[in-house]
């Protein structure tokens, strides 16, 4: 690497697949139907934010 994995740093955020889970669970467990929409939210809105600032904190942190 050019870099010494200065963009894995970047690219290492939460990945759009985990918005996935809270639906998963609640269809193996019923109790958690109510609050599978929510955590849905929580985890895309996490999944979007650390998009925008890994790199910016990765490029801060290299310099």
């Amino acid at each position: 690497m050019k870099r010494k994995g200065i963009s894995a740093v970047a690219m290492s955020t939460l990945a759009g697949v985990s918005a996935s889970v809270p639906m998963l669970m609640a269809g193996s467990n019923p109790e958690l139907v109510p609050y599978a929409g929510l955590a849905a939210a929580i985890v895309s809105l996490c999944v979007v934010l650390s998009a925008i600032i890994s790199p910016s904190l990765a490029k801060k942190l290299h310099k």
